[in-house]
C-alpha cells in the first residue's frame, strides 16, 4: 500500500509494481528505503487507460522474461525503459519518477530571440551519416596517421543503407 506494508503477493505487469520488487526482494533493500508514495503515484500513470487504435489500455506494462543470466542492473535499466522511468535516492530514500508531459518551461519564439544569435537548420534525417570515419595522429605512436570507424548501427539498419562521412583532425594535442 502507500505506507510500504506489503498487503498480498501476486502477478503484477505494472513496471512500477515489478521495479519495487526488485529493489526490495532481489536487491534487498529495506522498506524504510523506499518512498512509496513516489512507487504508487508511479503504479497509478502506468496503469492509467489510454486508447490505441480504439482499445482501451494501461499506459505502460511489462512483460519481459530474461532468458539468460543478467546482471540486476540491466535487468533493473530494462524495465525502467519500458515505463520510462528513472531511480533518484535522495538522503537515503529512493524514488520512482516516470516521464510525463509537462508544460515547457519557456517557449521561444521569434519574438524573444536576440536577431541574428540563433539559427537553425532543418535536415532530412535520412541524408545524415550513420557511419565516421576518423583520421588523426597519434601522438604516442610517433605521429603516425591513424583511422577510427564509428557505426550508428540501428539507424543503419533503419535505413537500410550506411552514409558516410569522413572527419580529419588537423589538431595536435598536446
Amino acid at each position: 500500500d502507500s505506507s510500504g506494508v506489503q498487503t498480498a503477493y501476486a502477478y503484477s505487469d505494472n513496471p512500477a509494481w515489478q521495479i519495487a520488487d526488485m529493489l526490495t526482494t532481489v536487491r534487498g533493500l529495506s522498506d524504510s528505503r523506499i518512498d512509496w508514495p513516489s512507487f504508487v503515484a508511479a503504479a497509478a500513470y502506468c496503469a492509467q487507460t489510454i486508447s490505441i487504435n480504439g482499445s482501451d489500455v494501461p499506459r505502460f506494462v511489462s512483460h519481459i522474461a530474461f532468458t539468460q543470466d543478467v546482471d540486476f542492473d540491466k535487468a533493473l535499466e530494462a524495465i525502467l525503459e519500458t515505463c520510462r522511468g528513472c531511480l533518484t535516492d535522495t538522503e537515503g530514500l529512493i524514488s520512482l519518477r516516470i516521464d510525463q508531459p509537462r508544460s515547457p518551461i519557456f517557449d521561444f519564439t521569434p519574438e524573444n530571440i536576440v536577431d541574428s544569435s540563433f539559427s537553425a537548420q532543418w535536415m532530412d534525417p535520412r541524408a545524415t551519416a550513420n557511419r565516421l570515419e576518423i583520421g588523426f595522429r597519434d601522438l604516442d605512436n610517433n605521429f603516425s596517421l591513424m583511422t577510427g570507424l564509428w557505426n550508428h548501427e540501428p539507424q543503419q539498419s533503419r535505413r537500410s543503407e550506411e552514409h558516410t562521412s569522413e572527419l580529419q583532425s588537423r589538431q595536435y594535442i598536446v
